[in-house]
């Protein structure tokens, strides 16, 4: 068997290893998860792919029922949706973070040592803390990320029907249809800007 000292000296190599491996982590990997409200590229891409699946309904009832024709005013719908889409998109990334910030605030103290040795035969594992917590924050992301789209696009839609058929019917359809849409998507983007702030 090794002697006292080689297991010290193993002992010591394996406490710096994670010492070195916690310090270079990046932020939203360490112990303390730190967030902000700058959305990555891959969240980026998935708000606005979203926001473009509630605008286009939009598109079909202008045809359909206003008869805007969409070869002759594809300028007028493509500039419009895209535009309405990036709106949306400040209004998800707004409301996920809102609710992840809340919800990982009322949750940080859920996963405990205390409760991980209580699910492992009473033995304590930082790792498995360490895990249990990455997992935790993962899952209040995903579930950030359902609520914000999910609230976003019913209140566009319902904003979207009240302005172009209840307060302005009478405009011309193309400007119902711009007005509408993108002023739509700015008050659910104004509203989930002063979330954030509050």
């Amino acid at each position: 068997g090794k002697s006292g000292s080689e297991l010290a000296r193993g002992y010591d190599k394996r406490i710096f290893l994670v010492v070195f491996q916690c310090s270079s982590m990046p932020a939203n990997d360490q112990f303390t998860f730190v967030d902000d409200n700058k959305p990555s590229f891959g969240e980026r891409i998935w708000y606005f792919l979203n926001a473009l699946l509630v605008v286009a309904p939009p598109v079909y009832l202008y045809h359909s029922v206003f008869g805007i024709d969409i070869e002759e005013m594809y300028w007028l719908y493509a500039s419009v949706s895209i535009l309405a889409a990036v709106i949306l998109s400040t209004a998800h990334n707004n409301v996920a973070y809102w609710l992840r910030s809340r919800l990982e605030g009322h949750r940080d103290e859920t996963v405990t040592h205390n409760m991980v040795a209580a699910a492992n035969e009473g033995k304590k594992h930082k790792e498995k803390v360490q895990v249990e917590k990455k997992a935790q924050k993962k899952h209040t992301r995903s579930e950030s990320y359902s609520f914000a789209i999910l609230y976003n696009n019913f209140f566009f839609l319902f904003v979207f029907f009240v302005v172009g058929f209840y307060f302005f019917p009478n405009f011309p359809p193309v400007y119902n249809y711009a007005f509408s849409v993108l002023g739509s998507a700015l008050l659910v983007s104004f509203v989930s800007h002063q979330s954030v702030k509050h």
